[in-house]
């Protein structure tokens, strides 16, 4: 019920407006201020109006990277960095994570979900997603079996609904010469958001041998979410398909690449609000348009020859849309033994000093345009426990998207 107004008091749609434009540090202060700013706070339509505004604010974007460094004290701990594309200010470090270097993490409208939990960068709230239950039928007459489970993470855009995503493959054994065999996999869904009512549920769908093949290289190849379908890909092509979710509906399909190309090292990314495959020579970008039935556009991207190298070190690795739907972020690294000032700095690895200067430089690539520009270059992670090597970071960045979302419901 809406609260009452005295003569003098402001009206809510104007309370409403001037908060929606407040950074998510300071909402989550001024919530303290009276109960009508908390309520409006709060209010699910408040939460996807400040998220939606997020997306299109002026003045610039804030880019989050996950950086693990590689070997580190604790090979369990990654750390979240906020990183101003501008250059003007140092990365600042968000929060230090326990997740393991062997999950995936996935980003999806300003939530991190990773190792089983989902993390809200904006509020710091750390949710511990439920234990996926198996059937327990599987197992009987067996003394030996083993889960894997595969997780993907997406938003519903009309429903207004994060969803978490388990597909779980069992192995069983009889303890004898038999060895192990396979059980009929199960799929779960998860819905944030619903408190104690977020419970995992059974979907079902007919896992063929293309989706069997598709989840032995789940590890090594990605997913990504856009525009409420997730996309699982593998690096192989998996017989010329890709597995789409629809995060609203719960409903799995198959999408077809193109006969004619090879996707054996492609990345998938997100361009503009379209699912992309770019190959890792950077050199050609496949963006599907599903806006009338299935469609696959080519762009070539054209790279200047001194930002070229058959160096893995070197080269430009692509991340997706980040700024606006017609730039692709990159990232790769670099060193400087000297002459250019800019990049002059000393850090220590491995308990020594070394005359090689690493940094780790940002670029945007226009579509339209056809042009690459480098927009910053990070050369220290302040903020750490221990001295980092930047060369030794394995990293992934996001756009980093403001989000009151309280997953606690």
């Amino acid at each position: 019920m809406r609260q009452k107004e005295t003569k003098n008091s402001i009206p809510q749609e104007i309370i409403f407006q001037v908060l929606k434009e407040l950074p998510a540090k300071s909402l989550l202060r001024y919530r303290c201020v009276s109960k009508l700013w908390c309520s409006i706070i709060d209010s699910p339509l408040f939460i996807t109006s400040h998220r939606a505004r997020s997306h299109t604010r002026q003045g610039g974007i804030t880019i989050l990277m996950r950086a693990q460094p590689r070997p580190s004290p604790d090979q369990h701990l990654t750390h979240f960095f906020s990183i101003n594309p501008q250059g003007i200010e140092p990365p600042r470090l968000l929060q230090t994570l326990s997740v393991d270097h062997f999950n995936s993490i996935q980003f999806v409208n300003g939530l991190v979900c990773f190792n089983n939990n989902v993390w809200n960068p904006s509020t710091r709230e750390t949710l511990a997603l439920p234990p996926t239950p198996i059937t327990c039928g599987l197992f009987s007459d067996f003394t030996e079996w083993s889960v894997f489970k595969y997780c993907m993470f997406g938003f519903a855009p009309n429903s207004n609904e994060y969803k978490v995503v388990n597909i779980c493959k069992i192995y069983v054994s009889k303890g004898d010469e038999t060895g192990m065999e396979t059980r009929p996999e199960q799929c779960k869904v998860l819905t944030l958001g619903l408190g104690a009512r977020s419970l995992w549920r059974n979907i079902n769908f007919d896992f063929d041998d293309s989706l069997r093949s598709l989840l032995n290289n789940f590890r090594t190849g990605g997913v990504c979410c856009v525009n409420g379908t997730i996309y699982c890909w593998g690096p192989n092509g998996h017989e010329g398909k890709i597995l789409a979710f629809d995060v609203e509906h719960e409903k799995f399909r198959y999408i077809s690449l193109l006969d004619d190309t090879n996707f054996w090292l492609c990345n998938p990314l997100q361009v503009g609000q379209c699912f992309a495959l770019i190959d890792n020579d950077v050199n050609n970008v496949w963006i599907l348009d599903e806006s009338l039935g299935v469609h696959w556009k080519r762009e070539n991207l054209i790279i200047p020859g001194i930002y070229k190298s058959n160096s893995i070190w070197r080269r430009l690795i692509p991340v997706g849309s980040i700024h606006r739907g017609d730039e692709i972020l990159l990232h790769r690294w670099e060193e400087e033994t000297g002459g250019d000032e800019i990049f002059q700095h000393s850090w220590r690895g491995g308990g020594e000093e070394r005359d090689e200067e690493t940094f780790l430089e940002l670029f945007y690539y226009e579509l339209r345009s056809k042009s690459l520009r480098r927009i910053c270059c990070i050369t220290d992670l302040p903020g750490l426990p221990y001295s980092v090597d930047i060369a030794t970071l394995n990293v992934s960045f996001a756009k980093q998207v403001e989000c009151l979302f309280r997953l606690m419901g």
